[in-house]
């Protein structure tokens, strides 16, 4: 089973707008023969298309990357998860839950109605 986190999606025209905006300071920088700007402006182009998702599965917990159909998943296992929080305040009705690796934190948020199944999952992959 997999639970996917909420996250703010980012609006089409944000998207365009900052691709725009960064193609003008290409365009720009390559005018003014100012390679270090063009490389900034060509990283912001590519960012302006990020997709990010929070993923709890199986496997562990997952975020996944989307950039122009390149593809990265950055997990930690169950075994490396060393404590989990939820806090039910900070994003009522959703749920916020914190995921520890050693000094490192994750929060995802989650819907009131996942957050069951995400703790039987974590007490089945990791009984520690």
């Amino acid at each position: 089973m997999e639970y996917k986190g909420i996250q703010k999606a980012r609006e089409p025209w944000v998207k365009y707008a900052v691709a725009v905006a960064a193609l003008f300071m290409f365009f720009l920088a390559l005018a003014g023969k100012m390679p270090t700007y063009m490389g900034i402006a060509l990283v912001v182009i590519v960012a302006a298309f990020l997709e990010k998702d929070h993923v709890v599965c199986e496997d562990g917990v997952e975020i996944r990357y989307n950039v122009l159909g390149w593809k990265h998943t950055n997990r930690w296992e169950w075994s490396e998860i060393t404590a989990m929080q939820t806090d039910y305040k900070k994003a009522a009705p959703n749920v916020v839950i914190h995921f520890n690796k050693g000094v490192s934190i994750r929060a995802f948020t989650m819907k009131k109605s996942y957050v069951k199944g995400i703790l039987q999952l974590a007490a089945s992959k990791n009984p520690d």
